[in-house]
């Protein structure tokens, strides 16, 4: 089973820069391709390898060819849902590492290549140093947020071991509790509504609402999980398909309705 492992990198400000010229450059490219992708009604990574790859790399020299590569793959692919509109990507939008450009000598350093050059920058795992490295499938995304850079490593863990439950946890889902098991338990949203009270009218925050509601949605989900596994019992879900806030909840309530993931 894949997972997504996200690991703080350390650089330097020589290598932070190093990083956010490659990653700028890396959109660049992949904005340009898209352009000739679109205009030539080729979305196929193939067809496209063929038709920009020399161009490309004309076009971007800074980038290396496996970095154009990337780039080709990372277009086509998000042409593969829709290819009737030109797709563009944002500035700082993730850059896409493979074997050939990142590696790892150890669980505490990363090597990169980058428009400067390869470079080894140290990295976090904080609760997960234990890794082991085998477990890297070389694929990673670079990111970067608020002046900080991130990997966004692909690793293969175990599945884990199947059951056949003999009975469901039903799940509620409601605003003022934010879900509600059919053993009675509830988890409610006054924590969520407090501190969104508090950030809402702040500027330069807008991140931490999404923050603060992404975490109470991942520790409820494993706490459901956890619970249900521990009695060998499946989940059901309600059906909130097609339910519209904005016509059934009152205008006190869609404040809080509307945000909710």
């Amino acid at each position: 089973m894949k997972k997504i492992l996200k690991a703080k990198l350390t650089p330097t400000k020589e290598q932070a820069k190093s990083l956010l010229e490659t990653i700028e450059t890396f959109k660049e490219a992949c904005n340009w391709i898209s352009r000739k992708s679109f205009e030539a009604g080729t979305p196929y990574q193939m067809k496209l390898h063929h038709l920009v790859y020399f161009e490309a790399k004309e076009m971007f020299p800074a980038l290396t060819s496996q970095m154009i590569v990337r780039a080709i793959a990372k277009v086509s692919g998000s042409y593969r849902t829709e290819k009737k509109t030109l797709h563009s990507f944002k500035k700082h939008s993730a850059m896409e590492y493979d074997k050939r450009l990142l590696s790892f000598k150890s669980l505490s350093h990363a090597s990169m290549a980058t428009v400067h050059g390869r470079i080894t920058v140290p990295l976090i795992f904080g609760h997960y140093a234990p890794l082991d490295r085998n477990k890297m499938l070389g694929q990673a995304d670079l990111t970067t947020s608020g002046g900080k850079f991130f990997l966004n490593l692909v690793i293969d863990v175990p599945d884990g071991t199947p059951y056949d439950p003999e009975e469901c946890l039903g799940i509620d889902m409601g605003i003022v509790n934010l879900s509600t098991d059919s053993d009675g338990e509830s988890f409610s949203g006054e924590r969520v509504d407090q501190v969104r009270e508090k950030i809402h009218t702040l500027k330069k925050v807008s991140g931490k609402e999404a923050r603060l509601k992404k975490d109470t949605n991942h520790c409820l989900s494993k706490r459901i999980v956890s619970k249900a596994k521990g009695a060998g019992r499946g989940i059901a879900l309600e059906d909130l398909k097609g339910f519209n806030g904005r016509t059934m909840v009152g205008k006190s309530q869609k404040e809080r309705f509307g945000k909710w993931t």
